[in-house]
Order: structure tokens, then sequence, then C-alpha cells
């Protein structure tokens, strides 16, 4: 990347998104009193004590995890340079010092798994995208892009015969996310050609259409929690882009498109595209999916009654539907792409209709994911996307208050609320989709949930 893509204002669509002045600077004042609670150590401190005593599952922050640590935050502050250029100097100094605790957490603890979430390969999307405009980072990041090749090379194999975990494959932990990450890297080694060769083969075998569809089942053995289990007793299927097969087809079309190619890609994802369009179901709005997919005793997929639609990046249309757009790009597949974009506008109307469940600004399960994948159709030339835009942009910033630590309320249930500094799913994120929309940054960032 160019040294001066990073703080620079370059968006494909700038101008086209039909953001008033007054819409983009009430977006500017949001995001930079967020950014200037994220740089206060004692305010970030106290929303994390905080998520801590309330939070239904195990919440850890800080290191050098991409999601969940400083990794992310010198993300932010890395592209914040750029989106509030009056305080330019300050804003790269915090990049830096955060980069820096990054560094300091893997003396104590080296990483030693290569995933995009806490893993090497999102410290490497980090750095990479940083020393753009840091020299110093060049022996960093040279040093991080070989040991993510090592990891994955030395990693164990995870294919199985009854069915393979999510962690293994998907984006946050698994394959689809390393993948990602590794495949869009500039000027490949011949180590990080064979790494990408390797999760490329893994993926294909999980994607092989000669396998049908049993490889990619979740075995009650490997359901991640036991309250899945008692839904899922004989298994299930994962369809959404966070933990499901939309992961490794983004993947996938990814890394076709930047030259990684195998024997069997091209059929690996049509099999795919074509699964999760079939296990679609409508609405009035249009098709939708679930989140998961019930099997029977005998390993069939289960008939399902319809259900309501979930509108996010991490499930439901939205997610997947970005993984079908990358396919049909890939594969130049004009009905693919067809059947993408209106999947995706019937989600946006589903949302304006009050059915879409959000309620949260952050990029996982809440309006800042939906706004920035709606960028992406309106750059496929969706009209209905374009002209969503400035409404999402809208609810992201009426979900920010300013009453809240870090402006951002998470909810993991109706009576469950976090306020934390998570990149993915608390209020590190939300900055970058406010940016990425008003087209004050560049969209490279968005590797980072495997958008393109």
């Amino acid at each position: 990347m160019p040294a001066s893509d990073l703080y620079s204002e370059h968006s494909a669509i700038h101008g086209e998104e039909g953001l008033s002045p007054a819409l983009v600077e009430r977006a500017r004042r949001t995001t930079e009193v967020m950014v200037e609670r994220l740089a206060d150590e004692r305010v970030v401190a106290e929303a994390v004590r905080r998520t801590k005593a309330v939070s239904k599952y195990p919440f850890e922050w800080g290191g050098p995890g991409l999601y969940g640590g400083h990794a992310g935050l010198a993300l932010v502050f890395g592209y914040a340079a750029s989106a509030l250029p009056d305080e330019a100097g300050g804003r790269r100094a915090l990049a830096r010092r955060f980069i820096q605790e990054a560094a300091r957490h893997t003396r104590k603890a080296p990483m030693r798994f290569p995933s995009l979430g806490t893993g090497t390969s999102g410290l490497t999307l980090v750095v990479e995208q940083l020393a753009a405009d840091e020299p110093t980072l060049r022996p960093a990041l040279r040093r991080l892009r070989a040991m993510l090749s090592e990891q994955i090379l030395q990693a164990p194999g995870w294919r199985g015969a009854d069915g393979v975990s999510p962690d293994a494959y998907d984006v946050i932990s698994g394959a689809a996310g390393v993948l990602g990450c590794l495949a869009s890297l500039p000027e490949p080694s011949a180590a990080e050609r064979e790494a990408c060769g390797r999760l490329l083969d893994d993926l294909l075998w999980m994607c092989d259409p000669r396998g049908g569809t049993t490889r990619w089942h979740v075995p009650p053995r490997l359901t991640p929690s036991q309250d899945r289990v008692k839904e899922y007793p004989h298994g299930y299927v994962d369809l959404g882009l966070s933990h499901g097969l939309a992961g490794p087809l983004a993947a996938l079309s990814l890394a076709w498109t930047r030259g990684h190619r195998r024997p069997g890609l091209r059929p690996a994802m049509e099999h795919v595209a074509a699964f999760l369009l079939e296990m679609s179901d409508h609405d009035e709005h249009g098709r939708r999916w679930p989140r998961w997919l019930a099997l029977t005793p005998s390993g069939a997929i289960q008939e399902r009654p319809p259900q309501a639609g979930h509108e996010s990046w991490c499930y439901g249309a939205p997610g997947i539907c970005s993984a079908l757009l990358d396919a049909a790009e890939a594969l130049e597949d004009r009905t693919l792409r067809a059947a993408a974009v209106d999947a995706f506008e019937a989600a946006l109307r589903r949302v304006f209709a009050g059915h879409g469940h959000l309620v949260s600004a952050s990029l996982c399960h809440g309006w800042s994911g939906l706004l920035t994948i709606c960028r992406k159709f309106a750059q496929a030339d969706s009209g209905t996307a374009r002209s969503a835009l400035p409404h999402l942009v809208e609810h992201v910033l009426n979900a920010c208050d300013p009453a809240h630590l870090l402006l951002v309320k998470e909810f993991q249930a109706p009576d469950v609320h976090t306020d934390s500094p998570d990149l993915l799913d608390g209020a590190a994120g939300v900055p970058l989709a406010l940016w990425t929309a008003s087209g004050s940054i560049n969209d490279e960032w968005q590797r980072s949930l495997l958008i393109r």
C-alpha cells in the first residue's frame, strides 16, 4: 500500500453517498468524542471493569488481539489521523502507543495461533496498514509475516470424517479469517504462498462438491455450548459470515481474486454458493437466512419453519450476501450477483420495516456492520443500498449515547448491557464504519471483517 493511502481521503464513492454536510459533521463530532474516550486509559479501564461485572460470557480485554485488544485500538487511531486531521500527529502517536502495548504483551505471552480475531494474522493486518505511514514498523511486519506463515504450515490438520468445529474454519478463529488476511498481503513470499496453499487445501476439502454437505456439519461433540447442544442434539450447520459457511466462501473468493488458485476452487465456490441459496427462505420482503440449520439423527437437514430475520454482519442476509457477491465477482456469475443484490435489498427493506433485530451501533451484530456492507453494495451499483446509506448512518449515530462511557451500549440480553472498547463488539469499530461511509478514510480496514 502506498504510504499516502492510509492517511488520505480516498473513497471509491466519495461524494456519492448522499450524506448531507450536517450528517457528516454530526458523525465527525460523535467519533471525535468516541476516540477521545478510547484514548483515556482510565475511561477504558472503567468500561472494561463494568463490562466484566455484567457480561454473560467470559470477557477479557487488552493485549495484541485485533478484535478485543490494543491492536484494534492501534488500527482505529491510525485511521483517526486521516479522519480527524486537526490532531493527526496526536492520533498517530496514539496508534504507535497502542501497537507498542500490543507488542509488549506478545513478549510476555507469545502469540502461538494464527487466528484473525486474537492471533497473529490480526496483528499482522494492523501492522501492515500502519507500516505504510510508519517505516519503523516495517521490520516488525516482516517478522510477523514470517511467523504467520510458519504457524500455518506447522498447525495440525483439522479435517474430520464426522464434521468439524467452526473454530477451525470460521472468520474469527479459523482458516477463513487467516486466509483472508494472508491472501490480501502484497508481494507474498514463497512461504506465504505455501501457507495460502495449505489453508486453501483445507477449505477446499471442506467445500469439495464430491464430499456433499456433511463436511461442514457441526456434530454435538464439537458444538461450542451446552445450550446449543440441547437445541441441536444431532448437530447443525452454521450459515453466517462470522462462524459459518459464508466465511469460507468469502475467503475462497478473495484468494481466487488475488491469484491464489487451486484445482477445484471454482466448483467449490459454486457448491457453497448454491447451498447457501438453497437454504434460504422468503418473507414478504424477499430472501432471508436462519443462523443455523438443525440436523436429524441421520444427518439430514431438518425441515424448518420460517424464521425471523437477523440482519447483521455476523448472521443473516447482510454477511451472507457479502460473501455471495464476492463469489459472484470471482466467478463472473451475473445470476449469482443479482441474487446477492436482491437478497441484500430485501434485508434493507426488512430492517427499515423494523424487523432486523438491530439495536446496537457495533460492527458484529449492530448498525455499523450493516452500514459497512451497505456501502459495499452501493459500490456494486445497488440504488437501494446507495439511498439507504444516510439512513443507516443516522441509525448508527442514534445508537451512540454520550451517557455511556464509550458511547456504545452492546446488548447481550434485554437486561445485560455492556460498554467495551472492543473493535468487533464494542466502541472501537464504530468510528471506522462512520468515517468510511462519509468518505474520510479508505476501506482497507474492512479486511478485518473479511469484507472487500
